[in-house]
């Protein structure tokens, strides 16, 4: 028998879950990439997801030399054709009540294992549920997709195996290959619901982090030398000799708004968390380490071309007061 090869189409809920997956895994850390080494750690998880999703999914059927093979980036699965004991189209009686077990809901497809009173526990490796047909090896329980159903099915019946005809008994007698048992649960609405939810909490994770993150104040070091800012991404060393030590002062963003941060050119920034390079409203670059608060220290730079520092501390006043104490007599 030739070779014969079956395409793998994807079905409309595939491709809108793998559409607005792939727009929220790339696009978003894309968008937030300003944010530093998060955001970097962030896209690099994402996509290596993408590509494990990817790699996973089904990229079509072949037929040959006395194998069915599903045809995958990360390895072909192989069932030989002498082993398949029952083959016919899958049914809507086949769907409902399923569960996924493990696997895709619908990013690239419909694949990895699953649980329906139909069928029981089942390996899908589906991209068009609307093409899925139901085999068996006598083990276990597979649906497969491939965009030419018939064609598939007439390769099946001129292949050298044991074809059975929905609800015959197995070659060992005794039982159906299959109980079509129906549940009160449908499967195309369940799949979608499914696709959704993932999609919905991926979104509601990053929305989270991106508007939420807030470790707080970052903690600090002053030395007669320094003054060491501990943030996780963004800690710095201020150098007492880079600072005018007679002007650190306070700075009431209400009453002097030149000075608000108004758009960040290198950092993270969530609605109570802002850390990083920012321009402010007079067109100043500052580094900036702040939770929200309207009054923040500033510690003006000694030299013309310096970059001020704005930070947010417990006690402004008080500790703008301990900076220039500890570093008025040098």
């Amino acid at each position: 028998m030739a070779d014969q090869t079956f395409g793998a189409h994807h079905d409309r809920l595939t491709r809108i879950v793998s559409g607005g997956v792939v727009l929220l895994l790339v696009a978003v850390p894309l968008m937030a990439m300003r944010a530093g080494m998060v955001a970097v750690f962030i896209a690099m998880a994402f996509m290596a997801v993408l590509a494990l999703a990817f790699a996973y999914s089904p990229r079509g059927f072949e037929i040959s030399e006395g194998e069915f093979h599903v045809k995958r980036l990360i390895g072909d699965v192989t069932f030989p054709m002498t082993s398949l004991r029952f083959v016919r189209d899958a049914t809507p009686a086949d769907f409902r009540g399923c569960v996924r077990l493990w696997g895709s809901g619908g990013l690239f497809g419909y694949y990895g294992l699953f649980w329906s009173k139909a069928l029981g526990k089942s390996r899908w490796y589906v991209t068009d549920r609307s093409k899925a047909v139901v085999v068996t090896d006598g083990s276990q329980t597979v649906l497969v997709s491939p965009e030419d159903r018939d064609g598939f099915l007439a390769a099946i019946e001129c292949a050298d195996t044991q074809t059975l005809t929905p609800g015959a008994e197995s070659a060992g007698g005794g039982s159906p290959a299959f109980s079509l048992t129906e549940s009160a649960n449908s499967t195309p609405a369940g799949q979608r619901t499914t696709g959704l939810a993932i999609a919905g909490l991926l979104l509601a994770l990053v929305t989270f982090f991106i508007f939420f993150y807030a470790p707080g104040r970052p903690p600090v070091d002053l030395t007669r030398d320094s003054l060491v800012i501990h943030s996780r991404f963004y800690g710095m060393t201020v150098p007492a000799s880079s600072i005018d030590v007679a002007n650190v002062r306070v700075i009431d963003l209400r009453i002097e708004p030149g000075w608000k941060p108004v758009l960040r050119t290198n950092g993270f920034g969530s609605l109570h968390y802002r850390v990083g390079d920012y321009k402010t409203a007079n067109g100043r670059i500052i580094k900036l380490f702040s939770t929200g608060a309207e009054r923040l220290v500033l510690f003006p730079p000694s030299r013309e071309n310096g970059i001020p520092v704005l930070l947010d501390a417990a006690e402004p006043d008080q500790f703008a007061a301990r900076v220039r104490q500890e570093w008025s007599g040098r």
